[in-house]
Formats: C-alpha cells, sequence, structure tokens
C-alpha cells in the first residue's frame, strides 16, 4: 500500500455514507464478508447514505455501584460505542444483558475513561429492535456518567444517539413536604429504591 492517510481516512467509508471512521462501517464490512450485503460499488458512490439510518434512544439508569444501559430502536442493532467518564471508582465488571446477551463486549478503563464496545461478528448476530437493557457495569462505588455514543445498525448505517440519565434511589427516604405551611394542597418527594405497590398512610 501507498502511505496516504487522507486516502486511507476516505477509503474506511465502508458504507459511503460520507463519514468515514464510524462503528458503522465495520458494521457494513462484516454483512458483506458474511455475504449478508454486497460492497457499494461505484456506480452507488453518488449521492449520500446507501444504508438506512435512524435514531437510538439510550439511557444510563444509575443505581448505587451498579449502572445498566437500555436503548430503544425500531432498527435492529449491529453495534455500540459506549463512553463513559468516571471519578473516585474502579470498574469491577463490564457485561452484555437482556436483548444483547448474544453479543460480545470488550472495554478499557483508562484514566478516568472507560470505552466499552458491543459487537459480534458471527452470522446474523445483533440486537433485536425494540427497547430494554443491553447493558450491565458494576463499580466499587464514585460516579459514572455515560458521555458519548456512537452506534450502527445490523445492515451497516450510523444511527442517531439521544442521550439520558436517570439516577435511582438507593435507600428509602421520605423527603420534606413544600409548601409549609400549606393550605390546601402539598408535595412531598419520596425514594423508593425498587419498583412497587406502596401505600402510604
Amino acid at each position: 500500500f501507498t502511505i496516504n492517510l487522507e486516502g486511507q481516512i476516505a477509503a474506511s467509508d465502508i458504507n459511503a455514507d460520507g463519514t468515514p471512521l464510524t462503528i458503522a462501517d465495520p458494521v457494513y464490512l462484516i454483512r458483506v464478508i458474511t455475504g449478508d450485503a454486497e460492497p457499494i460499488g461505484d456506480a452507488l458512490l453518488q449521492g449520500g447514505a446507501k444504508v438506512a439510518a435512524g435514531t437510538l434512544d439510550v439511557t444510563a439508569v444509575s443505581q448505587g455501584s451498579h449502572l445498566t444501559v437500555n436503548t430503544s430502536s425500531e432498527l435492529d442493532l449491529g453495534a455500540g460505542l459506549f463512553v463513559f467518564a468516571y471519578e473516585n471508582t474502579e470498574i469491577v465488571s463490564v457485561s452484555a444483558v437482556g436483548r444483547a446477551s448474544g453479543m460480545d463486549v470488550d472495554f478499557q478503563a483508562e484514566d478516568g475513561e472507560l470505552r466499552v464496545l458491543l459487537f459480534n461478528i458471527e452470522d446474523g448476530a445483533k440486537i433485536e429492535a425494540g427497547s430494554g437493557e443491553i447493558l450491565s457495569i458494576s463499580t466499587t462505588g464514585g460516579s459514572i456518567t455515560l458521555v458519548e455514543v456512537e452506534a450502527a445498525t445490523f445492515a451497516g448505517g450510523a444511527l442517531d444517539a439521544n442521550v439520558s440519565a436517570k439516577v435511582l434511589p438507593t435507600s428509602y427516604a421520605l423527603h420534606q413536604n413544600y409548601p409549609n405551611p400549606f393550605n390546601p394542597t402539598t408535595s412531598l418527594a419520596i425514594d423508593f429504591p425498587t419498583a412497587g405497590a406502596y401505600r402510604m398512610t
């Protein structure tokens, strides 16, 4: 090969969506290698993306030293790169769960950044469209925050990620009502560490 950085970067746009060096490119390459897709030829390289793209809703739910990542999409997920920032903690384990239990996980934790790659190169391996948990992360405490998501459909199209976070309580707590004094109504917050049916007397 002739070393040409710009050319090599341009050549990494395997799915011809106009954006090189994304997670969607190796996913599309895997589809070509396994025979699920044809390489995009010169005749198709004019005029934008050739692979359907979409959106992925991602919610990171933390509760104490445990964090789960939930996703929702109308398209099958082929791979995802999840980047977290963490402080005052160590990463104990990272695993694929729920809808992603058939996927592989590689991760690297260094200098306060955890990078998690969720993928599978076997023929037909994917996360079915729908909603639910896909990642589980255990820590020793401290804080961990999802800061970036790059994801691809099973067909190799890029997904725009809408990222949100939830922090669940770890113990029961009844907070001060507001306003106080009140007439005729007031509001108060109650922390429940587990979902269920509760009655307040």
